[in-house]
């Protein structure tokens, strides 16, 4: 296996430098020769993960009767009418289980303002199958929790699964960074085009598929959390997706009050104090999730976005959104929530006074932690 500064694909070398240097990705991801996927994973059993398709060469999955998802770099070799995919599959060495399609059309992305504007993903339409499709699941923050399945010869031919943590969108694209839970646990060459989902109580949910690993980090592109790929994907695949953009509360960890534009005029200062115990409309804001993976509040007390400058408290005073209206929203282990705010670097907080939200923390704690709803 090679070191955690080698990032494998799974096309010849050439291709490889073409694809990574179109992904904007670091100049030390290159390519590698196929190698294990999901190393030192755990097995899973025939069934279980009904909407895994193998891909010639790569991983895939079924999210609609006759569609399967994949890696953009892994449709570059199949060919309309006579390439086919197995759905179901779980283990190379008993294919009973395989329902196997012909890919009948190839669709990717071209999405102006997204970098790359052709992200590395690809949906294969195919022959309709009776087998359940994953569906697609809603946006994913940093530090939630994701699986990935796969196969190949670290697994004996044998599906198998880990989890990972998100880590981190890479800047400027569609890509995001995720690192395995579990040492000894990776994504491999193999896995390129197998799905990244959450466990949720209602089954698997897809967040996006795999694009390129190393030992140590796995980047997939996520569709989840980006609009425009929700809504290619809802028109290709003619499925309903719900949108993004939610009506939302937020109530401070610390002092147990609900965060509050006081106002419905051009300028609301943002508190979390004056016991506010109640959400009413000043209570309530709009998440509106952006092209690069960040979030923005819009106070439904006034419909304006919510600001955070530098060394000063947040306000919902806005009629746009650009760098000072925009935040990371952070998923903590303990589940609540925490903002970083892009203007400052820093976690919006609430300050000494228990009332007043500013963006001044480096760290994440108590005051720096919100329950959203």
């Amino acid at each position: 296996m090679k070191s955690n500064r080698t990032w494998m694909r799974i096309r010849a070398v050439t291709t490889m430098a073409a694809v990574v240097v179109g992904l904007g990705v670091a100049a030390d991801l290159v390519a590698s020769e196929p190698a294990h996927a999901v190393t030192g994973g755990t097995k899973v059993a025939k069934g279980v993960y009904p909407f895994y398709t193998d891909v010639p060469g790569c991983g895939g999955a079924l999210v609609a009767p006759n569609w399967v998802i994949t890696a953009g770099h892994c449709a570059g070799g199949l060919k309309v009418g006579s390439s086919q995919v197995a759905v179901n599959t779980y283990d190379y060495n008993e294919r009973s289980s395989d329902v196997r399609s012909t890919v009948r059309d190839i669709v990717q992305p071209n999405i102006p303002g997204l970098d790359p504007q052709i992200p590395d993903v690809a949906l294969l339409r195919i022959d309709p199958v009776g087998v359940r499709p994953i569906p697609l699941g809603d946006a994913v923050d940093e530090g939630s929790i994701l699986r990935s399945a796969g196969m190949g010869a670290g697994s004996d031919g044998h599906l198998s699964t880990t989890q990972f943590r998100f880590l981190s969108h890479m800047p400027g694209g569609s890509l995001t960074r995720a690192t395995p839970l579990v040492a000894g646990t990776h994504n491999g060459a193999g896995d390129s085009g197998s799905a990244f989902f959450m466990d949720t109580p209602s089954g698997p949910r897809l967040a996006g598929v795999v694009s390129a690993c190393s030992d140590s980090v796995t980047a997939f592109v996520d569709i989840a959390s980006n609009q425009p790929l929700r809504d290619w994907f809802a028109r290709t695949t003619q499925t309903a997706v719900a949108p993004l953009d939610r009506s939302i509360t937020l109530r401070s960890s610390w002092t147990g009050m609900y965060v509050s534009a006081r106002g419905s005029g051009p300028d609301a200062p943002i508190v979390a104090g004056n016991n506010q115990t109640l959400a009413f409309t000043w209570e309530h804001f709009t998440l509106v999730h952006n092209n690069d993976y960040t979030v923005s509040l819009r106070a439904e007390s006034n419909g304006k976005f919510v600001t955070a400058p530098p060394s000063a408290v947040l306000d919902a005073n806005r009629d746009w959104n650009d760098t000072w209206e925009k935040f990371v929203l952070v998923s903590n282990s303990n589940g609540t929530i925490s903002l970083r705010a892009m203007s400052t670097g820093k976690y919006v907080t609430v300050a000494a006074d228990m009332n007043t939200v500013v963006s001044t923390s480096t760290t994440i704690g108590i005051a720096s932690s919100f329950l959203l709803n």
